[in-house]
């Protein structure tokens, strides 16, 4: 079964030049709560991103970055990210990558109208070969962040979502 985990950047601060804005503090601690997650789910998979500096810092909670394409940064239209994931030989494989064209490859691969996404929230795809289409297998979503004593808050857990492909259930973690 090839995995694909589509992960947006954490939050990241203002800057002249795009390619090298930084994670705020709190983007920082999106990226760990994301990448935590991912460290117990996703054993070893190789880690793509654009060449912004956010989306590989927020790769880096996870594991060292392993491929950086200039197709997957912003300011790319979502075919050419899309072809840049296509060409990913991987059975397994986390893209990082940035709103809009990540939501857009995402929706493409469902079948399904595209949604924004939150700052480090990450959708994690499977392809049934025996079925022959893609399939939404979790979704994490990382608190919603304004200030730091919102993360710290148990009200503002992070959200993940499993679903089970042979029942089609959803499981809430």
């Amino acid at each position: 079964m090839i995995d694909r985990i589509f992960w947006r950047h954490a939050q990241a601060g203002f800057g002249l030049q795009d390619l090298y804005r930084t994670l705020t503090p709190i983007g920082f601690r999106q990226a760990e709560y994301s990448g935590k997650q991912l460290k117990e789910l996703a054993k070893d998979f190789p880690v793509y991103t654009s060449q912004c500096l956010r989306s590989k810092q927020t790769a880096e909670k996870y594991a060292k970055v392993d491929y950086a394409f200039e197709e997957l940064n912003p300011d790319q239209a979502w075919q050419y990210a899309l072809a840049a994931v296509q060409t990913i030989e991987d059975e397994q494989a986390i893209i990082v990558g940035h709103m809009p064209w990540i939501s857009l490859v995402i929706a493409y691969y469902l079948r399904t109208t595209p949604t924004t996404m939150a700052n480090s929230e990450w959708y994690w795809l499977k392809f049934d070969e025996e079925k022959s289409f893609w399939f939404l297998y979790a979704h994490y979503i990382c608190p919603n962040c304004v200030t730091d004593d919102v993360l710290d808050n148990p009200e503002n857990e992070p959200v993940l979502i499993i679903n089970d492909p042979n029942t089609y259930q959803t499981y809430a973690h």
